[in-house]
């Protein structure tokens, strides 16, 4: 997996920020309705139609801009006008009515469900100002007001880190999973006093460690994809082998390329929290602090994350094994019939294609003679054989019981022939002492042209080498491409 940088902005639609918002807008105005029974004093009706003139400004805005297509200025509409509404409900005649505050949550809420990690800080910041502000015109007790404040920003915290466990929940495979982790991770823990928050998803076995992904706000990553050294793994292993979130002082750090990198960096102070994935390794989900230590508040919050994003992965490797097992022949290791079929009708646009329709020759005799097991060695031997000559980016399938295939992305019909040439002289004597013999087949095709016609044309022409005796090349070549001599296998 290469390093990424993810943004964490989920832009609604058109019709979505409208839709979203609206049931929000209601339950504000089923607040305004509380106001208007008397809780210890009476309500100044001015303050009251101030308030729905806000609140009504904030559905019209929202409409408008939606509309408009406008989403994050909609949003910062709604937000800021929300919690100028949900402020002089609170303050009614100039003292709070402290049975109102839960509604300082609906901003907060909608934010979570429907924007991005930034929004929501600013939300809670928001949302916490009022209480502060309520409670200074109420008189209240510092204390008090301190109190009240830790307790709705703790509410209000557990509901941004439902946000990332429902965004975690929602990614289904491994990239997406490690994307969401390490912006989630940035957001909540990540101080914003440092400039620009960053997080990073590491793996490190023995004496390397290589950054899987990173997310930083700027756009710029800290790390390359290459492996990094680990100069004392004993230390680093003993450093990073708890089960919970830690931090520690960069200087402090075993020697590495990691504490190089942080150190240019003006980095201070590094948390993790370790991820259990399997025996092998220890995958570390990593967010540096320029300025300041990690409070044990910010720990327990990348605890509690790192244990969501945990499951999340586990989960997401269990479906991809599941997927990759579906997909597989079980004997030989490559595509099967069915993912070679998918594969095929998803060729990317532009790009021209070749292939390869490869048939053993005589295995049924080898069955005979030798027994299956015999045969599976062969099979096996012309799998590692198509495996070793094509590249990373081209698909190699075992599509029947001694049929193979091969899609050669961006190759001529030429170059194609010379890699079914390669793939003859590729061929490895099996423990049986048996050479495999095989016939292949050559077609191409232009880009953006069916590929079915194009595999049965590759199925022809590999008939035509089995008729003549096998253990040849056929291929169709464009009289401006040079045709290649056949080869011969065994």
């Amino acid at each position: 997996m290469s390093s990424a940088t993810m943004s964490s902005q989920r832009a609604p639609d058109r019709d979505s920020l409208r839709r979203r918002a609206l049931p929000f807008l209601l339950v504000s105005l089923l607040g305004l309705i509380v106001a208007f029974i008397p809780s210890g004093g009476e309500r100044v009706w001015l303050v009251l139609g101030i308030a729905v003139a806000d609140l009504c400004a904030v559905a019209a805005l929202a409409l408008f801009l939606s509309a408009r297509r406008h989403s994050r200025l909609g949003a910062a509409s709604v937000i800021g006008m929300s919690l100028g509404g949900i402020a002089l409900l609170l303050l009614g005649d100039g003292h709070p009515a402290w049975d109102l505050v839960p509604l300082v949550l609906l901003p907060v809420v909608w934010c979570a469900l429907y924007r991005d990690y930034g929004e929501v800080t600013v939300t809670i910041g928001g949302a916490v100002g009022v209480i502060v502000l309520a409670g200074a015109l109420d008189d209240a007790n510092p204390l008090l007001i301190v109190r009240t404040s830790a307790l709705w920003t703790g509410v209000m915290v557990v509901t941004t880190l439902g946000m990332a466990a429902d965004e975690l929940h929602g990614a289904v495979d491994v990239d997406s999973v490690i994307n969401v982790a390490v912006t989630a991770a940035a957001n909540l823990i990540g101080s914003r006093s440092d400039g620009t928050r960053r997080a990073h998803l590491a793996y490190a076995i023995g004496d390397t460690i290589r950054v899987l992904a990173e997310y930083a706000d700027d756009g710029e990553p800290t790390f390359g994809t290459e492996p990094m050294n680990i100069a004392d793994p004993i230390a680093f292993e003993s450093l990073t082998g708890s089960s919970k979130a830690a931090s520690i002082s960069i200087s402090d750090l075993p020697d590495s390329r990691i504490r190089e990198v942080l150190a240019m960096e003006n980095v201070h102070f590094l948390a993790w929290m370790p991820l259990r994935l399997d025996e092998e390794g220890r995958t570390l989900l990593m967010v540096p602090s320029q300025d300041r230590p990690f409070t044990p508040g910010q720990l327990e919050r990348l605890g509690t994350l790192g244990s969501i994003v945990q499951l999340a992965l586990r989960n997401a490797l269990a479906r991809e094994q599941l997927e990759q097992m579906a997909a597989t022949d079980t004997l030989t290791g490559l595509t099967n019939r069915k993912e070679w079929l998918k594969r095929l009708a998803t060729i990317p646009r532009g790009t021209r294609y070749s292939v390869l329709s490869v048939d053993v020759d005589q295995l049924r005799e080898v069955n005979a003679s030798r027994g299956h097991e015999a045969g599976d060695r062969v099979l096996k031997s012309v799998g590692a054989a198509l495996t070793k000559t094509v590249r990373r980016q081209d698909i190699v399938a075992r599509t029947g019981g001694d049929e193979f295939a091969t899609l050669l992305l961006g190759s001529r019909a030429i170059d194609a022939a010379r890699v079914a040439e390669r793939v003859i002289k590729n061929l490895q004597t099996t423990a049986d002492g048996l050479v495999p013999r095989i016939s292949i087949g050559v077609a191409s095709g232009e880009a953006d042209t069916d590929p079915l016609p194009v595999a049965a044309a590759a199925d022809a022409a590999m008939s035509v080498t089995k008729q003549a005796g096998g253990g040849a090349v056929h291929a169709t070549v464009p009289e401006e491409e040079r045709s290649p001599l056949p080869v011969t296998s065994g």
